[in-house]
């Protein structure tokens, strides 16, 4: 379909990796208690809105784990896979 004479936009939501909270509390002290719980209901969520929506939706935590160094962001393999594993999903895209 169309939009203003553009083909529609294909969208990807990428949902975050869970965290690793107790291998947070050693940088963050608390900054991320319950982070757990909170991440899995945004990924439900944001799973459900691509659904809905039509648009295409990738979970990260199927691909990267967070570094064990500060348990929240990714280190530089993990940076790597995510970066491939994207890619190969938006050429998947394209072709379909």
């Amino acid at each position: 379909s169309k939009h203003l004479d553009f083909a529609k936009p294909k969208v990807v939501i990428v949902a975050p990796p869970a965290i690793d909270e107790p291998g947070s509390h050693k940088w963050f002290k608390n900054t991320f208690n319950g982070a757990g719980t909170k991440i899995s209901a945004f990924q439900d969520l944001m799973k459900e809105f691509a659904e809905k929506n039509n648009i295409f939706y990738f979970d990260a935590s199927k691909v990267v784990k967070v570094s064990q160094v500060d348990g929240v962001n990714l280190d530089i393999e993990n940076n790597h896979l995510l970066g491939r594993a994207l890619v190969q999903f938006i050429r998947e895209i394209k072709l379909s």
